[in-house]
C-alpha cells in the first residue's frame, strides 16, 4: 500500500493560497464596510439637511399670516413636543427619520400629527389675536391623515362647519352624519374624529365612541370632542386615542380652545400632548405681550389729558387680567374666561378711542 506524501514545496504552494484567499476576503470586507459606513454617513447628511431645510422653510411660513403651500417631501417626519404642568417646562422639536439632529420650535406654535410619512405636506398660517396681533400659528398636515366630521343637528353644525371650512386645501377630510360605528378603516396613516357635544351632554357623544368597532386593528385612530358653551369660537376639547388591543378609544385629557385658530390646531394635531404643548406658548406670548402694553399704557397716562387717563386705567385692568392667563389655564377654567372677557373688554374700548374720541389708540 502506497501512502502518498505531498512535499514541503507543495505544502508551502497550498499555505500562500490560503493565505491569499484569506487576505482577499479580509481585504473585500474592509473595502464593503468602508463603502457601507460612507452610504450610512451620506444618508445621515441627507437627512439631516432635509431637517434643516424643513426648519427654514417652517420659519419662513409663520412670518406671514392667511398663507397656505404645498411642499413635496417625501420624508416621515416624527414631532415631540410636551409640557410639564409642574415644573412649567415645556420641549417642542421635530427630525426627519434618520437624522441625528432635532429642530427645536420651543418659540413657534406648530401643530401637527405627532408623525407625518407622505410625499406632500400642508402647510396653512393664521395669526391669533386678542385685538393685538398675538403669535402666528403653523398647521402641518398631509394628505395621508383623515379628518372626519361628525355634523349631524343644527347645533354642532356651526363650529364644525366652521373648523371644516377652515382646515388647509387639499386636506383629506369628510362629513359624515349619524354613527362612526361602522366607519372603514381606508387605510390613511391616521384618521381623527370630530365631533361636538351636543343639547344632550357628553355621555351622548361618548355613546357614538364606545360603539366604534370596525375593522381598525392598529392603534391609528384619535377622536375629539369639542364643547363650546355659549360661544361658538370658545370652550374645552376632550381627547382620545384608539387602543387596538382594548378595541375602545381611551380618554387621553382635555384643554380649552381660545378661538377658531386655536381649535383648528386641537383638531390638525388630534393630539393633546402637542396641542397643549403649543397652546401654552400662546399664553405665554399673550402674557409677555399684556405687559408690554400695560407699560404702554403708564407711559400714555403721563402725556395726555384727564379726560383720556381713564380709558387707559381700564385697558390696564383687563391686560392685568390677560397677564395671568398663562397660569394653568386648563386647570382653571373661571380665570380663563375671565382672560377672554378682558380680550372682548380690549376690543370694545379701542373702537371707542378710534371713534369716538382723539386718545391714543390701545394698540
Amino acid at each position: 500500500m502506497r501512502i502518498s506524501r505531498i512535499s514541503k514545496k507543495g505544502f508551502a504552494m497550498q499555505f500562500n493560497w490560503l493565505f491569499v484567499l484569506i487576505a482577499g476576503v479580509v481585504i473585500l470586507g474592509f473595502f464593503f464596510s468602508l463603502i457601507t459606513e460612507r452610504t450610512a454617513k451620506q444618508d445621515e447628511e441627507e437627512k439631516t439637511k432635509s431637517t434643516q431645510e424643513l426648519e427654514d422653510l417652517l420659519r419662513v411660513s409663520s412670518a406671514a399670516d392667511q398663507t397656505q403651500k404645498t411642499v413635496l417631501f417625501d420624508q416621515k417626519i416624527t414631532f415631540q413636543s410636551s409640557y410639564d404642568a409642574d415644573t412649567d417646562t415645556s420641549y417642542s422639536a421635530y427630525s426627519v427619520e434618520g437624522s441625528p439632529y432635532n429642530a427645536r420650535y420651543d418659540y413657534q406654535a406648530l401643530f401637527s400629527p405627532p408623525v407625518l410619512d407622505g410625499q406632500r405636506l400642508l402647510i396653512l398660517n393664521k395669526d391669533v389675536n386678542t385685538g393685538f396681533r398675538i403669535i402666528s400659528l403653523t398647521y402641518i398636515t398631509n394628505q395621508d391623515v383623515e379628518y372626519v366630521f361628525l355634523i349631524n343637528d343644527l347645533e354642532a353644525q356651526s363650529l364644525l362647519s366652521l373648523i371644516y371650512n377652515s382646515m388647509p386645501g387639499n386636506t383629506t377630510k369628510n362629513i359624515i352624519s349619524g354613527s362612526i360605528t361602522g366607519y372603514p378603516d381606508k387605510n390613511y396613516d391616521k384618521t381623527i374624529f370630530v365631533m361636538q357635544e351636543t343639547d344632550k351632554g357628553t355621555s351622548d357623544v361618548l355613546g357614538r365612541l364606545l360603539n366604534f368597532n370596525t375593522g381598525f386593528n392598529t392603534d391609528k385612530a384619535a377622536a375629539l370632542i369639542i364643547s363650546s358653551g355659549d360661544s361658538l369660537t370658545q370652550g374645552e376639547i376632550r381627547f382620545y386615542e384608539y387602543d387596538a388591543l382594548q378595541e375602545q378609544f381611551e380618554y387621553q385629557g382635555k384643554s380649552v380652545f381660545l378661538d377658531l385658530p386655536t381649535v383648528l390646531g386641537a383638531v390638525i394635531s388630534g393630539n393633546n400632548k402637542i396641542y397643549e404643548c403649543n397652546l401654552k406658548k400662546v399664553f405665554v406670548r399673550t402674557s409677555l405681550l399684556s405687559r408690554l402694553y400695560q407699560e404702554r399704557m403708564s407711559m400714555y397716562a403721563k402725556q395726555v389729558p384727564d379726560t383720556c387717563k381713564e380709558y387707559y386705567e381700564e385697558a390696564k385692568e383687563c391686560m392685568k387680567k390677560l397677564e395671568g392667563i398663562q397660569e394653568k389655564p386648563t386647570d382653571n377654567i373661571v380665570n380663563f374666561k375671565s382672560a377672554l372677557i378682558a380680550i372682548n373688554n380690549l376690543k370694545s374700548l379701542n373702537n371707542y378711542l378710534m371713534t369716538k374720541t382723539e386718545c391714543p389708540l390701545i394698540y
